[in-house]
């Protein structure tokens, strides 16, 4: 996809994702894809459903380890 391009070897990529497959954001599975495929070095989800724990991204991590949740506030170094 076109942001797996546009993403290419970034530091850090925020991406808006969800446990269920939509038409209009990725899942967590889905963001880690694209994360590993454009070699970024760290993966941050972002605008998240309520209630989503670290322990929610297993699959997501198990493709692209360095994946994070986005918490409000909070500041990431690159």
């Amino acid at each position: 996809p076109e942001i797996t391009r546009l993403a290419a070897g970034a530091d850090l990529l925020l991406l808006e994702a969800q446990d269920q497959p939509s038409e209009v954001h990725s899942t967590y599975l889905q963001a880690a894809e694209v994360a590993f495929r454009a070699g970024v070095r760290r993966l941050v989800l972002v605008h998240l459903p309520p209630g989503v724990k670290d322990a929610d991204l297993a699959d997501g991590r198990r493709v692209f380890a360095n994946t994070v949740l986005g918490e409000d506030g909070a500041r990431h170094e690159f």
